[in-house]
Order: C-alpha cells, then structure tokens, then sequence
C-alpha cells in the first residue's frame, strides 16, 4: 500500500469511527506526519458531547450510511434504464447545523483562519460538498478507473 492509498483508508475509517461512535462532537489531527513507509498522529484532539446530552439530542449524519433509498432513476434515450445515486437536497441543512455547533477552535484548526458561519453555509459553497454525485464518471465513462465528483447544482433551499 503506497502512501496516498494510507491516506485514503484513515479517512475511510476515522469516517466509520464518526459514524460509528455518535458521542464524538470533534475530533482533531494535527500534525500528521505521512510518509512513503507510514502514517504518524502526532497529536490528537477528541472531545466528546457533554454528560447533559441525551442520546435522542445527538446530532443526525449529515449524509445517510446507505444510498439504497436514495437512488434516482432515469432513461437514456436509447430507452436504457439508469439508477444512479441522488444527494438529496435535505443534506445542506444538515450541513449547516453542523456548522451551527462548531466551536470557533475548531473553525480555526480546520480553515487556519477565522472563517465566519455565514461564509461556511453559502448556498454555493454547500452545493460543492452536498450535492456531489461520485459516481457521475463511471456513468459517464464505463471503462473509468478514477471516481471523479460532478457537482449539481440544486435551488437555494427556500
């Protein structure tokens, strides 16, 4: 496994250790030290949510674990039937939300900057992120070996 291939299976699975363990309100590392040979935390930051939050008031996943239910269909013009993955537009206030209950830390760590929550939920900005259909390529292009993201554009929500 080469480095970039490390790389993407720790994304993979602090995405799974987030789903997974709904009491993570944040979690943070900074630095990462990566190289051709491995990957080093060399610190790490988890806070969880408070003792006064109930399990009923921990927030939602802003994407679903399954895209089962959520698939669009759609028929080629030559008749040909499609099914393909739909990012519901109901994931951008989810999004925000999110963003609502970031501290201003944790803005800073992740942006390096003091990026303010109106700045963060743009319409625009949110469509780049909620609204990407990763498998678009392969639609597009069978013998794709690379997931490229096509993005959508969706109405600002009202």
């Amino acid at each position: 496994m080469d480095g970039l291939e490390a790389l993407e299976q720790l994304l993979v699975r602090f995405s799974q250790l987030v789903v997974e363990q709904r009491w993570i309100a944040e979690l943070d590392i900074n630095p990462l030290l990566a190289s051709p040979e491995r990957l080093i935390a060399l610190d790490a930051r988890v806070v969880l949510h408070g003792q006064d939050v109930t399990v009923e008031e921990l927030p939602r996943l802003a994407i679903a674990r399954t895209r089962a239910a959520t698939r669009a269909t759609w028929t080629a013009p030559d008749g040909t039937p499609d099914a393909h993955p739909a990012d519901p537009p109901e994931d951008e206030p989810l999004v925000v939300d999110f963003h609502r209950s970031l501290s201003p830390e944790t803005v800073y760590r992740r942006y390096l900057r003091n990026m303010g929550f109106d700045e963060r939920t743009a319409h625009d900005r949110l469509i780049g992120i909620c609204f990407t259909d990763y498998d678009a390529s392969s639609r597009s292009s069978p013998n794709a070996t690379a997931r490229t993201a096509s993005r959508r554009s969706w109405p600002s929500p009202a």
